[in-house]
C-alpha cells in the first residue's frame, strides 16, 4: 500500500495519530496533488489536520476550485489569516478565476489588503500586469549597502525573491537593480546607487505574458520588473509565474492543433458538446479522407507491389548464386 492509499486510509478510519505521522513525510506539492484527487470532504478535513506553514504551502498549490471550497469551509478566523498570508499574484489569480459571488466570498476574508488585490486585478490575465506580484524589494539609491541588507533581512519573510534589489528614485521610479551577491560583497559604506546596474531589463505592465516569459527564458532571471508608462515599479514577475505561462501557452497550441481550444474569454466547462464537436469535426473528417485515399492508392497498387517484391527476391537469389559460382566458373 502507497502513501496516498495508507492517507485514504486513515482518513476514512479517523485515525488522526497515523494521518500526522504519514503527512508529516509528505511534500506540500504531494499532499496539494492527492488533495485534487480527494471527494470535498476528504479534501476538508485532511486540509483541517496540515500545521499552519504546510497549509499555506499546500494551499498555493491547489487549482482555484480547490482554493475556494477549502477557503469557504474552514473555520472564519482561520481561513482569514491564511487568506491574508498568500502571495498577492496568487490571490489575484484564485480571484481572477472566480465567478463574482464566490470572489466576494474570498474578499471578505481579506480585510485591509483588498485594495492591493482589486488593483491587480484590474490588469488582464496574460499581461505581466496580471501576471506581477507586488510583493518585491526596493531601495532608495542613497542607502548604504550595510543599510539595504539589514533592511533586507527585515523584508525578506515577506518578499517573493530577494535575489534582486530594484533601486528606485523619490518618484517610485525604476532607476538600477543590484543583485544579492553584488551587495554582500560591496563595502558597508559604499551607497548602493554606486554599485547598481542602470541597463535594466523591464517590461510594462501591458504587456503580453508571452514576451515577459520569453525574455526570462532568453536571459536567465529569476525575476523581471514590470513598469508602468512613467517607469513606476509596480511589481514583478517571477521564473516560476514565466514557466506557468509557458506551460498554458504549450496546451493552447496543442488544443489549437487538434481543433478543441475555445475562445480565451470562456470557461471550457461552459462549452457545449455540439460545439466541441463542431471545431474537431473538420480535422475528423480531413483524417478519414486522408485514410481513405491512402487506402485506394495502396490498393491500386497492390498489384504492381507485389511484382516488385517478387522481383526483388529473384535478383537477390540471383545475386547469391552468382557470388557462390562464379569463381568456379572462373577456373
Amino acid at each position: 500500500m502507497n502513501w496516498s492509499e495508507q492517507i485514504r486510509e486513515a482518513l476514512h478510519e479517523k485515525n488522526y495519530d497515523k494521518l500526522y505521522s504519514l503527512l508529516e513525510q509528505c511534500h506540500p506539492v504531494d499532499i496539494a496533488q492527492l488533495m485534487e484527487e480527494l471527494s470535498d470532504d476528504e479534501s476538508i478535513n485532511l486540509f483541517s489536520t496540515l500545521e499552519f506553514d504546510i497549509a499555506l504551502q499546500v494551499l498555493e498549490e491547489l487549482d482555484s476550485n480547490k482554493k475556494h471550497l477549502v477557503l469557504t469551509n474552514l473555520e472564519y478566523n482561520y481561513a482569514c489569516k491564511l487568506v491574508q498570508e498568500m502571495s498577492a499574484d496568487e490571490m489575484a489569480d484564485l480571484l481572477g478565476d472566480l465567478e463574482e459571488d464566490d470572489k466576494r466570498q474570498i474578499l471578505s476574508l481579506l480585510g485591509e489588503s483588498k485594495d492591493e488585490l482589486i488593483d491587480l486585478l484590474s490588469y488582464a490575465r496574460n499581461t505581466a500586469g496580471g501576471r506581477m506580484t507586488t510583493e518585491f524589494i526596493a531601495f532608495p539609491k542613497e542607502l548604504k549597502a550595510k543599510d539595504a541588507l539589514d533592511k533586507l533581512a527585515e523584508l525578506a519573510v515577506d518578499a517573493e525573491t530577494i535575489y534582486y534589489v530594484y533601486v528606485v528614485d523619490s518618484q517610485g521610479r525604476l532607476v538600477g537593480v543590484v543583485s544579492l551577491r553584488d551587495l554582500i560583497l560591496a563595502p558597508e559604506e559604499t551607497p548602493i546607487g554606486d554599485i547598481m546596474q542602470t541597463d535594466v531589463k523591464k517590461v510594462n505592465a501591458q504587456q503580453e505574458q508571452e514576451e515577459v516569459a520569453r525574455l526570462i527564458q532568453k536571459y536567465g532571471f529569476l525575476a523581471l520588473p514590470v513598469v508602468d508608462d512613467n517607469n513606476v515599479l509596480l511589481g514583478i514577475v517571477t521564473v516560476d509565474d514565466a514557466m506557468t505561462v509557458v506551460e498554458e501557452e504549450t496546451t493552447e497550441d496543442i488544443l489549437k492543433l487538434s481543433g478543441s481550444n475555445v475562445d480565451e474569454d470562456m470557461d471550457v466547462g461552459q462549452v457545449s458538446i455540439w460545439a466541441r464537436a463542431k471545431r474537431r469535426l473538420p480535422w475528423i473528417l480531413l483524417a478519414i479522407c486522408g485514410e481513405i485515399i491512402s487506402g485506394r492508392v495502396i490498393d491500386d497498387f497492390s498489384s504492381a507491389l507485389q511484382t516488385i517484391v517478387a522481383l526483388s527476391f529473384l535478383f537477390r537469389y540471383l545475386w547469391i548464386w552468382v557470388a557462390m559460382w562464379a569463381p568456379s566458373l572462373q577456373q
